[in-house]
């Protein structure tokens, strides 16, 4: 099912991606990729405050990845969140110095 969903967002397909992961991640909550997948997904549809949510439940396995930390800020910082942004980009700069 995870396969499949991978291959339905490759193709622009979010509504059946979204489909299956609804089945993958709750019978495998502890598999923190599905969780970006469904981000990804969410973040196609154009649904922010749950591509957040899936963002924070991958962020909890993954706390010091800056890509993930940056896409958070720059979440943050499209629903106004601006002190959010500001501590997610310092800390991924802290990890990571880089142009971006």
């Amino acid at each position: 099912v995870y396969k499949r969903a991978v291959a339905y967002y490759s193709m622009d397909d979010f509504e059946n991606a979204l489909a299956d992961l609804e089945i993958f991640v709750p019978a495998y909550p502890q598999v923190p990729q599905a969780k970006l997948l469904r981000a990804l997904v969410y973040k196609g549809l154009g649904d922010t405050e749950k591509q957040l949510q899936d963002l924070n439940e991958a962020l909890a396995y993954q706390q010091d990845n800056p890509g993930l930390l940056k896409w958070r800020a720059s979440l943050y910082l499209d629903i106004g969140e601006y002190a959010l942004a500001r501590n997610d980009a310092e800390q991924a700069r802290q990890l990571q110095d880089d142009a971006e």
